[in-house]
């Protein structure tokens, strides 16, 4: 029992206080030896992009080119990064074949509760096909706007003079239709698959 107390004693040091009072500090020797061979800790380097574990693209490369910039990788650095025509651009150039692949065009023209649902409705509309044509019907582009409609409907959303196969023409007429033009019944006949 009287080794046990002095060993106790042994790692119990005495040291001064605030206004000269004593404290008791618990210092055990491994302590003493860490303390002793620490070295000072460097702040870390400032990371100049959002992302530390994206590299900075190379020089004269534009971003969309150094990314890879199809959805969904896009989300953070190419899309957030881009303006409205950047962003389409990026997109076209992406060769998207799939409605998740129109995903950033789609977010400049639908609410965000919305860009899911547009998403399911072009993908049982056209697959993501810009250059879908209906066999039975005049539907065309990722939407499926009908031949008649469209001019009018092109028009009174700002598009006027588009053709119904331009994906971007195509999205934000969907989109006009959706919060000017009626809502989401324009696709009802597709509402067994999208709804």
């Amino acid at each position: 029992m009287f080794r046990v107390a002095a060993l106790a004693l042994a790692f119990i040091v005495l040291s001064p206080g605030a206004a000269g009072t004593s404290s008791i500090a618990w210092v055990l020797p491994f302590e003493q030896a860490l303390t002793a061979e620490r070295a000072p800790v460097e702040p870390a380097p400032a990371v100049a992009w959002a992302d530390p574990q994206v590299a900075s693209p190379a020089p004269n490369l534009p971003i969309e080119e150094w990314y890879d910039c199809r959805p969904p990788f896009a989300d953070s650095i190419c899309v957030d990064g881009f303006d409205h025509a950047e962003i389409v651009a990026s997109v076209l150039r992406s060769d998207p074949d799939s409605p998740r692949d129109w995903r950033p065009v789609v977010e400049l023209y639908f609410q965000p509760r919305h860009v899911n649902r547009a998403l399911r409705v072009m993908r049982c509309e056209s697959g993501g096909d810009a250059t879908a044509k209906n066999p039975t019907s005049t539907a065309s582009g990722l939407f499926q706007h009908l031949a008649s409609l469209w001019p009018e409907r092109s028009v009174r959303a700002g598009w006027q003079g588009s053709d119904v196969f331009d994906p971007e023409a195509n999205i934000a007429v969907a989109a006009w239709l959706v919060y000017e033009g009626g809502g989401w019944g324009h696709w009802d006949p597709s509402r067994h698959c999208w709804g």
